[in-house]
């Protein structure tokens, strides 16, 4: 299927988006295109395509906003949002697990998130997440969830520094 549609000079997930395969090759690449994207400090932050069908998004809270130190956060929204229309589906408030180093990727992508935006996040961490198939957006506001997620769907999220770069 890729070496087809390189070969025809095509982009391969566009040619063959039905496949059974094309998903796969999504996944696979999630965490290579957010790793690029971490990089890109203070400009527009978003990884929207139009192929994405779901998405969850995480957003460590702490007195009802984003936390700019996800580690330590209180609870986290998990929020479904429908990446093609650009909308808000449903909000999930649940209580952070004890804090222990390596636990959150994991138990993220156990409740399926697939994104998480951050104030700050270490260069490990941001590792952990990328390998369990999680997306990473720092340097985010501490505003609303539901501002953050729009700003991000949109396009428009400024991203600032990694306020936690160690």
């Amino acid at each position: 299927m890729i070496a087809a549609a390189c070969g025809s000079g095509c982009v391969p997930l566009r040619q063959y988006a039905a496949a059974s395969a094309a998903e796969i090759v999504r996944i696979i690449f999630r965490p290579v295109a957010a790793l690029d994207e971490t990089k890109a400090r203070g400009k527009t932050m978003s990884a929207i395509t139009k192929e994405d069908k779901r998405m969850r998004i995480a957003i460590p809270l702490a007195g009802g906003k984003l936390s700019m130190h996800f580690g330590h956060c209180e609870r986290f929204a998990l929020v479904d949002v429908d990446p093609a229309e650009k909308k808000l589906l449903r909000r999930e408030d649940v209580d952070a697990p004890p804090h222990e180093p390596g636990l959150l990727p994991r138990w993220l992508a156990e409740r399926h998130a697939n994104v998480i935006i951050a104030g700050g996040m270490g260069q490990r961490a941001q590792k952990l997440f990328s390998e369990s198939g999680i997306q990473v957006v720092v340097g985010a506001p501490a505003d609303a969830p539901e501002r953050v997620i729009t700003d991000y769907l949109a396009g428009t999220l400024q991203a600032g520094d990694n306020l936690c770069d160690h």
